[in-house]
């Protein structure tokens, strides 16, 4: 517990960082920057935050073709959808051929039959050299079918209460309801 503990983060100047302030002990947070869960010890004995671990970036999984370059937008790259397993959730990185992170899905859009998506592009050499027709690809575990984005309530009016009864009841009735069960 020597010198001032921080609360984890950015390594920015080698000050506070991952490795919890100026002398934490190697109890950092930050961004997958090192360091353990948590921060530092700060002068009065308290630890400071913890960091957020997202995992290995450098290794990709499982990519499956989501979609071919049609043509820029403002000079945003816009794709159609060529995935048969399903349609990309936004946020979702984005590959080349070579499995190198290009960016990321910003926005989803057009009907269920002709869907199309446009990149937040982080290789700016990348979106420049795109020709009509060049595939990208995304892991597969951010493709979902299109029932997830399909209203499929059908017109059934959603059920209230079950086992517990309705909360509130008629005008001037009881807040609170049966619970089930004996009594």
């Amino acid at each position: 517990m020597n010198g001032r503990g921080g609360r984890g983060g950015f390594n920015n100047n080698n000050r506070g960082g991952s490795r919890g302030g100026y002398g934490g002990n190697d109890r950092g947070g930050g961004f997958n920057r090192g360091g353990n869960r948590g921060g530092g010890y700060s002068r009065d004995g308290n630890r400071g935050g913890g960091g957020y671990n997202r995992g290995n970036d450098s290794f990709v999984g499982n990519t499956v073709e989501v979609g071919q370059y049609v043509k820029p937008c403002n000079e945003t790259p816009i794709f159609k959808l060529s995935s048969e397993s399903g349609v990309p959730l936004t946020q979702t990185f984005i590959y080349d051929g070579n499995k190198n992170k290009v960016g990321k899905i910003a926005d989803v859009f057009g009907p269920m039959n002709e869907v199309y998506f446009n990149l937040e592009v982080t290789d700016k050499p990348f979106s420049k050299g795109l020709k009509e027709g060049d595939k990208v690809y995304a892991t597969a575990d951010r493709l979902r079918s299109e029932s997830f984005f399909v209203d499929d309530s059908s017109g059934k009016k959603p059920s209230r209460g079950g086992r517990g009864g309705s909360r509130g009841g008629s005008r001037g009735g009881s807040r609170g309801g049966n619970r089930g069960g004996r009594y």
